[in-house]
């Protein structure tokens, strides 16, 4: 896009000399004010990529067909568009905010970017009730994996469809910055005092904090769900070593009493010696061959995913929660706004992007819970190197 000039007439073109001040005042601007920020969103861009690739490419192609692999692999390509696109005009964003004349561009952008939010947010709701009902209703009917499928196409869809209001909404708004007329790429004049406009975020901002909600309760039952069954755990590995231990007391004790006399005392000390080999070893042994078992059968991996996704959703409303407080205030007491913008300076564009967060820490949230997506990333180094030799 050239600078100054507006490709799809969203306001009248800038003459050579103002075109010089404007960029001159921008390049300032962005130098002293989004440098920092900037910075920060081209790493979140590359390591979010990369890592939401790795995700991509070891869930779809490694893992067998299930709701995990489903909501996970749909979870990734959203990430990956986040960081491979709208981070990046985030960038570019920030970069040109006097000189940003292309309203299609502008539009286009905005939308993907309410489209991805909109429905990584959902789609981790959607994820919490299919955690619950696991967890909390085993009994009951589970979703399947079709099921799970279709429910992440259609909160997409659903994503696409609500965002569409904002390809009217946004585009090159004209302003005055410094004595200069300047365009940037926000909400058009014309549409921020209509009602649909207000309306419009209102049911966002309600769909957001719906959504929230019901993460939070959802996850506050399979959390008390989980605590139960990690203290029954326990309970029942200390009583099986005490029945271990008891059974290998009577063992030996049988063993003593029917050796002669003479042998007596030499058999007492023999039979000691091995009982507190008993205690030390085989219980543990027999524990840890339990817990093997267990793994292999994948008791206990369904526990591991569950949490995965409470992390993975807390992140995400970690980032989430100071972007949405900070638009509240602005919406309703917007003197507070402007105040708490001078306090704060630049530091206020790191919460108003803190949304983009959970897009890059998905991938090393999955790789700190899911032992065999580690296991997996590094066959396929290990399959590059063998190629390159």
């Amino acid at each position: 896009m050239e600078l100054g000039y507006n490709s799809s007439g969203g306001g009248a073109n800038l003459t050579n000399s103002s075109l010089v001040s404007v960029a001159a005042l921008e390049w300032e601007e962005f130098r002293n004010n989004d440098l920092a920020i900037a910075v920060f969103l081209a790493l979140l861009s590359v390591i979010g990529s990369v890592g939401n690739g790795h995700v991509f490419c070891v869930y779809f192609f490694r893992y067998n067909s299930s709701n995990h692999r489903t909501f996970v692999v749909a979870l990734a390509l959203i990430d990956f568009l986040a960081c491979f696109v709208v981070i990046p005009f985030e960038i570019f964003d920030m970069r040109y905010k006097y000189t940003f004349t292309s309203t299609n561009t502008c539009k286009t952008f905005r939308y993907i970017n309410h489209c991805v939010v909109l429905s990584s947010g959902l789609m981790l709701g959607v994820i919490a009730v299919e955690r619950f009902r696991k967890a909390c209703r085993p009994f009951l009917k589970q979703l399947s994996t079709k099921g799970a499928f279709v429910a992440c196409i259609a909160t997409v869809v659903f994503a696409v469809i609500f965002s569409i209001p904002v390809l009217v909404f946004y585009g090159s708004a004209e302003k005055e910055a410094h004595g200069l007329i300047v365009y940037n790429c926000k909400v058009l004049p014309s549409y921020r005092k209509n009602k649909f406009y207000k309306m419009f975020y209102g049911l966002l901002l309600v769909l957001s904090t719906s959504t929230f909600l019901v993460c939070t309760v959802m996850y506050i039952f399979v959390g008390r769900v989980l605590y139960k069954q990690m203290k029954f755990r326990m309970e029942a590995q200390q009583t099986h070593r005490g029945q271990l231990q008891s059974m290998i007391a009577n063992d030996v004790e049988s063993e003593s009493s029917s050796v002669t006399t003479g042998s007596r005392e030499s058999s007492s000390v023999g039979g000691k010696k091995s009982v507190l080999r008993s205690l030390s070893s085989v219980p543990l042994n027999a524990l840890n061959r339990l817990s093997t078992k267990r793994r292999k059968l994948g008791v206990g991996r369904s526990r591991r995913i569950t949490i995965m996704f409470i992390v993975a959703t807390g992140v995400s409303y970690i980032g989430v929660f100071p972007n949405s407080v900070i638009l509240i205030i602005k919406a309703v007491n917007s003197t507070l706004y402007r105040s708490m913008t001078a306090q704060l300076g630049a530091f206020i564009g790191f919460l108003l992007r803190g949304y983009f967060l959970s897009n890059v820490t998905n991938p090393i949230v999955y790789s700190f819970f899911d032992d065999r997506f580690r296991r997996e990333c590094k066959k396929l180094y290990s399959v590059f190197k063998c190629c390159r030799r």
